[in-house]
C-alpha cells in the first residue's frame, strides 16, 4: 500500500508555511547556525573591511581573533577538531531533535519557537545525545563500506530524531526498530523525494547563494510531512502502537 506521494507532501508543506513562513524560516536559520548545518552555504559577510564568502570563513576569523587575544583558551579547546565534534554531539544533535519537534507540531499549526530546546531539559538530554551519537556511528560504519550503504542507513534512521521529539520516553532500540521497519520499501522513493528539491536549491544558489536559505523551510516542512506519513504507516501496519509514537505530541 502506498501511504504518500511527493505532490501531496509538498502541498501540505505549503499549507503549513502559509502565513507562518518567516517564523518557520527564523527557526530553521537559528537551528542551522547553532547546529552548523548552514555554515558552508555561500554568502557575503563584511566585518572590519574583511570579506567572507561563508560562515566557515567568518568563524575561522573569529577563532584567529580569539587566538590572538586568548591563546590559552583556543589552544586547549577550540583550535582542535575535538571542539567541532563535541559541539555536534552535545549541541547540534539534540538541537536536531528540537527542530524535528518544532516541525512536527507546525504540521498541526502549533508554531512555538521554544520547541527547539525541548531535548535540553532534564531527563531528555542524555538520551538525545546518546541516541543520535549511535545513529551517527552506525551511518559512519556503513559509509566506510561504501557511500551507498551509508546513504541507505541514513534513510533507515530518518525517523529516529522525530520519534524522540514526539516520545522522549521511548527506548533507543525501539526508536531504531520502528524507523527501520517503517522506512522498509520506502528508501528509493525517499531518495527521489529529496532529489526533487534540487531545482529549488539551484534556483536559490543563483541568488548569490543566499536564496538557498529560503528553500530550507519548504524542504524541511515537506520532510516533516513525510515523517507524518511514515508514522501513519507504522501504526496502520502494526509496526508500533499509537501510544509509542506521537503520544507526547498529541498531549502538547
Amino acid at each position: 500500500m502506498v501511504y504518500w506521494d511527493s505532490k501531496t507532501l509538498k502541498r501540505r508543506a505549503k499549507d503549513v508555511l502559509s502565513g507562518h513562513y518567516w517564523h518557520y524560516f527564523l527557526v530553521m536559520l537559528v537551528c542551522g547556525v547553532i547546529g552548523g548545518t548552514v555554515t558552508h552555504f555561500n554568502l557575503k559577510i563584511s566585518v572590519n573591511h574583511q570579506n567572507f564568502r561563508n560562515l566557515d570563513e567568518f568563524f575561522r576569523y573569529l577563532l584567529n581573533w580569539f587566538y590572538a587575544h586568548y591563546p590559552s583558551i583556543v589552544t586547549s579547546f577550540a583550535a582542535s577538531g575535538v571542539a567541532k565534534t563535541l559541539w555536534e554531539i552535545f549541541i547540534a544533535n539534540p538541537l536536531e531533535i528540537g527542530n524535528c519537534r518544532y516541525r512536527t507540531l507546525a504540521s498541526y499549526k502549533k508554531y512555538e519557537f521554544q520547541n527547539i530546546f525541548f531535548p535540553f531539559s532534564e531527563g531528555r538530554y542524555i538520551k538525545s545525545v546518546v541516541t543520535l551519537l549511535l545513529r551517527d556511528i552506525y551511518i559512519l560504519l556503513w559509509s566506510l563500506l561504501f557511500v551507498i550503504p551509508g546513504i541507505i542507513k541514513g534513510f533507515s534512521y530518518f525517523m529516529v530524531p522525530y520519534i524522540l521529539a514526539e516520545n522522549p520516553n521511548i527506548s533507543r532500540d525501539r526508536a531504531f526498530e520502528i524507523s527501520k521497519k517503517a522506512t522498509s520499501g520506502e528508501k528509493w522513493r525517499m531518495f527521489v523525494f529529496d532529489l526533487s528539491f534540487i531545482g529549488w536549491y539551484l534556483l536559490g544558489a543563483l541568488c548569490f547563494g543566499v536564496g538557498v536559505f529560503f528553500v530550507l523551510p519548504y524542504h524541511f516542512a515537506a520532510k516533516a510531512e513525510l515523517y507524518g506519513a511514515l508514522r501513519f504507516k507504522a501504526v496502520r501496519e502494526s509496526i508500533c502502537g499509537p501510544n509509542e509514537i506521537g503520544s507526547e505530541l498529541f498531549r502538547a
